[in-house]
Protein backbone atom coordinates (compact mmCIF):
# COMPACT_ATOMS: atom_id res chain seq x y z
CA UNK A 1 0.00 0.00 0.00
CA UNK A 2 1.21 3.50 -0.81
CA UNK A 3 1.68 5.48 2.36
CA UNK A 4 -0.91 8.04 3.17
CA UNK A 5 0.75 11.43 3.50
CA UNK A 6 -0.56 14.43 5.42
CA UNK A 7 1.02 17.76 6.29
CA UNK A 8 -0.40 20.20 8.81
CA UNK A 9 0.65 23.69 9.83
CA UNK A 10 1.83 24.83 13.26
CA UNK A 11 -1.81 25.13 14.40
CA UNK A 12 -2.64 21.56 13.38
CA UNK A 13 -4.67 22.44 10.26
CA UNK A 14 -4.18 20.21 7.23
CA UNK A 15 -2.38 21.99 4.41
CA UNK A 16 -1.71 18.93 2.23
CA UNK A 17 -2.93 15.34 1.90
CA UNK A 18 -2.08 12.98 -0.91
CA UNK A 19 -4.80 11.16 -2.83
CA UNK A 20 -4.04 7.89 -0.99
CA UNK A 21 -4.67 9.55 2.39
CA UNK A 22 -7.95 11.10 1.26
CA UNK A 23 -9.26 7.93 -0.42
CA UNK A 24 -8.23 5.68 2.48
CA UNK A 25 -10.40 7.73 4.82
CA UNK A 26 -13.23 8.26 2.32
CA UNK A 27 -12.66 11.87 1.31
CA UNK A 28 -11.52 13.96 -1.61
CA UNK A 29 -8.26 15.85 -0.88
CA UNK A 30 -9.96 19.25 -1.15
CA UNK A 31 -12.46 18.28 1.59
CA UNK A 32 -9.61 17.92 4.07
CA UNK A 33 -7.49 21.00 3.36
CA UNK A 34 -7.94 23.54 6.15
CA UNK A 35 -9.57 21.02 8.45
CA UNK A 36 -8.01 20.55 11.92
CA UNK A 37 -6.09 17.27 11.95
CA UNK A 38 -7.47 16.68 15.46
CA UNK A 39 -11.01 16.47 13.98
CA UNK A 40 -9.94 13.24 12.22
CA UNK A 41 -8.87 11.63 15.51
CA UNK A 42 -11.32 9.51 17.52
CA UNK A 43 -12.42 11.21 20.75
CA UNK A 44 -10.68 8.71 23.04
CA UNK A 45 -7.37 9.32 21.26
CA UNK A 46 -7.37 13.13 21.04
CA UNK A 47 -5.36 13.66 24.25
CA UNK A 48 -2.63 11.40 22.81
CA UNK A 49 -2.72 13.41 19.57
CA UNK A 50 -2.34 16.66 21.54
CA UNK A 51 0.65 15.20 23.38
CA UNK A 52 2.26 14.02 20.13
CA UNK A 53 1.81 17.51 18.63
CA UNK A 54 3.39 19.04 21.76
CA UNK A 55 6.36 16.68 21.38
CA UNK A 56 6.80 17.62 17.72
CA UNK A 57 6.75 21.32 18.62
CA UNK A 58 9.52 20.54 21.13
CA UNK A 59 11.57 18.79 18.46
CA UNK A 60 10.80 15.17 19.26
CA UNK A 61 8.95 12.73 17.05
CA UNK A 62 8.38 9.00 17.26
CA UNK A 63 5.89 6.73 15.51
CA UNK A 64 2.66 6.14 17.43
CA UNK A 65 -0.70 4.46 16.97
CA UNK A 66 -4.05 6.21 16.97
CA UNK A 67 -7.64 5.73 15.90
CA UNK A 68 -8.66 7.93 12.97
CA UNK A 69 -12.18 8.78 11.88
CA UNK A 70 -13.01 7.82 8.33
CA UNK A 71 -16.32 8.25 6.52
CA UNK A 72 -16.86 4.49 6.78
CA UNK A 73 -15.91 4.20 10.48
CA UNK A 74 -12.76 4.24 12.56
CA UNK A 75 -9.38 3.00 11.38
CA UNK A 76 -6.47 2.01 13.59
CA UNK A 77 -3.34 3.60 12.10
CA UNK A 78 0.37 4.02 12.70
CA UNK A 79 1.56 7.60 12.33
CA UNK A 80 5.21 8.33 11.56
CA UNK A 81 5.53 12.09 12.09
CA UNK A 82 8.33 14.48 11.24
CA UNK A 83 8.36 18.05 12.60
CA UNK A 84 8.98 20.81 10.06
CA UNK A 85 10.94 23.98 10.86
CA UNK A 86 11.69 27.18 8.98
CA UNK A 87 15.21 28.58 8.45
CA UNK A 88 15.21 30.16 11.95
CA UNK A 89 14.32 26.84 13.57
CA UNK A 90 10.70 27.78 14.32
CA UNK A 91 8.18 24.93 14.23
CA UNK A 92 5.93 25.43 11.21
CA UNK A 93 4.09 22.11 11.08
CA UNK A 94 4.43 18.38 10.65
CA UNK A 95 4.74 15.88 7.87
CA UNK A 96 3.27 12.44 8.60
CA UNK A 97 3.18 9.09 6.86
CA UNK A 98 0.06 7.23 7.99
CA UNK A 99 -0.40 3.47 7.53
CA UNK A 100 -3.38 1.27 8.30
CA UNK A 101 -2.42 -1.25 10.94
CA UNK A 102 -4.85 -3.88 9.71
CA UNK A 103 -6.76 -6.81 11.07
CA UNK A 104 -3.75 -8.63 12.54
CA UNK A 105 -2.90 -5.74 14.87
CA UNK A 106 -6.58 -5.17 15.71
CA UNK A 107 -6.93 -8.85 16.67
CA UNK A 108 -3.82 -8.56 18.84
CA UNK A 109 -5.27 -5.50 20.60
CA UNK A 110 -8.66 -7.19 21.06
CA UNK A 111 -6.97 -10.23 22.66
CA UNK A 112 -5.04 -7.94 24.98
CA UNK A 113 -8.26 -6.18 25.98
CA UNK A 114 -10.09 -9.46 26.57
CA UNK A 115 -7.20 -10.50 28.82
CA UNK A 116 -7.43 -7.18 30.72
CA UNK A 117 -11.19 -7.68 31.15
CA UNK A 118 -10.69 -11.24 32.43
CA UNK A 119 -8.00 -10.01 34.83
CA UNK A 120 -10.37 -7.28 36.06
CA UNK A 121 -13.11 -9.84 36.70
CA UNK A 122 -10.65 -12.02 38.63
CA UNK A 123 -9.24 -9.31 40.87
CA UNK A 124 -12.04 -6.77 41.32
CA UNK A 125 -14.79 -7.41 43.84
CA UNK A 126 -16.33 -3.94 43.45
CA UNK A 127 -19.01 -3.93 40.71
CA UNK A 128 -18.69 -0.18 40.05
CA UNK A 129 -14.91 -0.47 39.54
CA UNK A 130 -15.35 -3.55 37.34
CA UNK A 131 -17.92 -1.88 35.08
CA UNK A 132 -15.77 1.25 34.68
CA UNK A 133 -12.79 -1.01 33.88
CA UNK A 134 -14.88 -2.87 31.28
CA UNK A 135 -15.97 0.42 29.68
CA UNK A 136 -12.40 1.78 29.62
CA UNK A 137 -11.17 -1.42 27.94
CA UNK A 138 -13.91 -1.47 25.30
CA UNK A 139 -13.43 2.22 24.45
CA UNK A 140 -10.00 1.37 23.12
CA UNK A 141 -11.44 -0.73 20.27
CA UNK A 142 -14.99 0.50 19.68
CA UNK A 143 -16.87 3.75 19.90
CA UNK A 144 -18.42 3.58 23.36
CA UNK A 145 -19.22 7.16 24.33
CA UNK A 146 -22.81 6.05 24.97
CA UNK A 147 -22.55 2.84 26.96
CA UNK A 148 -24.55 1.04 29.61
CA UNK A 149 -24.77 -2.23 31.47
CA UNK A 150 -28.24 -3.49 32.34
CA UNK A 151 -28.74 -6.11 35.03
CA UNK A 152 -31.84 -8.30 35.25
CA UNK A 153 -33.14 -9.39 38.65
CA UNK A 154 -35.19 -12.54 37.93
CA UNK A 155 -36.73 -12.67 41.40
CA UNK A 156 -38.08 -9.11 41.11
CA UNK A 157 -38.38 -9.14 37.30
CA UNK A 158 -36.69 -5.74 37.16
CA UNK A 159 -33.90 -4.24 35.11
CA UNK A 160 -31.43 -1.82 36.67
CA UNK A 161 -28.61 0.17 35.13
CA UNK A 162 -25.61 0.15 37.49
CA UNK A 163 -23.36 1.68 34.82
CA UNK A 164 -24.80 4.21 32.39
CA UNK A 165 -22.84 6.75 30.34
CA UNK A 166 -24.72 8.79 27.78
CA UNK A 167 -24.00 12.14 26.17
CA UNK A 168 -27.66 13.17 26.34
CA UNK A 169 -29.75 10.94 28.63
CA UNK A 170 -29.70 10.52 32.39
CA UNK A 171 -29.41 7.10 34.00
CA UNK A 172 -32.84 5.41 33.90
CA UNK A 173 -34.40 4.29 37.15
CA UNK A 174 -34.79 0.54 37.75
CA UNK A 175 -37.96 -0.72 36.07
CA UNK A 176 -40.02 -3.80 35.48
CA UNK A 177 -38.99 -5.98 32.58
CA UNK A 178 -40.88 -5.15 29.40
CA UNK A 179 -40.71 -6.21 25.77
CA UNK A 180 -38.10 -3.77 24.41
CA UNK A 181 -34.86 -4.78 22.68
CA UNK A 182 -32.94 -3.96 25.88
CA UNK A 183 -35.27 -6.12 27.94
Amino acid sequence: MVDCIAVHDENGRLIYVNRSFAETFGYRPEELIGKPTRSLIAADWQAEFDEQLRLRRAGSAAPYETQMLARHGEELVRVSPQPLYDEEGTFIGSFAAVSLIGDVRRTEIERQIMSEIARGVAVTDNLDELLKHLHDCLRRVVFAENFFVALYDAAEETISFPYFIDQHDATPLPRRKGKTATD
